[in-house]
């Protein structure tokens, strides 16, 4: 994709037609001389999903909202299986916003083929970004649900999960996921979710001191939870993705402190919960 000074951070979507990027752009005013103050934008850039060649230079999708705020993040991206595109960007902390897009063509079409339904939708405003290799915030599209599920780390390491349409209307939350620790988690977790058939997991690094544990809690689609919490992994750092499968979920972490190494495990899951496995399969 194209080089940019000013771009600070990227995320990749794939839809039907196209390979885009989405950048964090803070810099001059696009299409100014270069004076005046920094400002915050989205830019993207369309290529073909055959074979990559690029559709056109990278450009201004959406100004974002805050023009005093430095630097802007862009955070993470799900696609829908109609071709609408949530995506989450912040200014590397408060708040965290999302902006939903939908493809279009002839007249109605914007930049990239795209059409920005909404965009600077508060999703939380307080946003923990963890910073280095670890992620806080994530975006998937749950066919159960019908809905984008977004799950992130708020205020005091609390992670939360919410659900938006593919237009962008808000469909309800878990305000505070439950831990091993109240609604505590670990200063460097991931709070990353994923959906097995009617059910809804999101991982967590203990929030009790030492433990060095990364556990999943369980929802069902009305955001009520499922069981009690599991320990699934032994690890001190936090690094770890959770996704789901028609029989489970998986999560691949990284074992040891610098994290040089992953393994995978898989948790099944059964009617009602989670399946009861004892010690849950890992590989590497």
């Amino acid at each position: 994709g194209d080089t940019n000074p000013y771009f600070t951070s990227g995320v990749g979507a794939r839809t039907a037609t196209d390979l885009l990027v989405f950048n964090g752009y803070q810099g001059p005013a696009p299409g100014a001389d270069g004076g005046g103050p920094s400002v915050p934008y989205v830019y993207v850039q369309a290529f073909d999903r055959s074979t990559g060649t690029s559709k056109g230079h990278a450009q201004v999708l959406f100004p974002v909202a805050d023009p005093t705020r430095e630097y802007v993040s862009v955070e993470a991206a799900a696609v829908a299986p109609t071709g609408e595109i949530a995506l989450l960007y912040s200014h590397a902390n408060n708040p965290l916003y999302a902006a939903f897009l939908a493809p279009a063509t002839g007249a109605d079409a914007g930049v990239a083929g795209l059409t920005v339904l909404q965009s600077n939708v508060v999703v939380s405003p307080v946003f923990t970004h963890s910073g280095g290799t670890t992620e806080s915030a994530h975006v998937f599209w749950s066919n159960a649900t019908q809905s984008f599920v977004m799950s992130w780390v708020g205020d005091a390491y609390t992670e939360s999960i919410g659900e938006f349409s593919a237009t962008g209307q808000n469909m309800g939350s878990v305000a505070a996921v439950h831990t091993d620790n109240g609604t505590t988690a670990g200063n460097v977790t991931e709070s990353c979710a994923g959906a097995s058939g009617d059910l809804l997991a999101i991982d967590w690094l203990s929030g009790i001191p030492g433990k060095n544990q990364t556990g999943i809690t369980v929802y069902d689609t009305s955001g009520t939870q499922v069981g009690g919490f599991t320990y699934v992994a032994s690890q001190p750092n936090g690094l770890a993705e959770l996704a789901g499968t028609a029989s489970g979920f998986v999560l691949v972490y990284a074992p040891e402190t610098g994290g040089l190494t992953t393994t995978g495990v898989f948790i099944p899951a059964a009617a009602g919960g989670l399946a009861d496995a004892g010690t849950f399969p890992t590989y590497t």
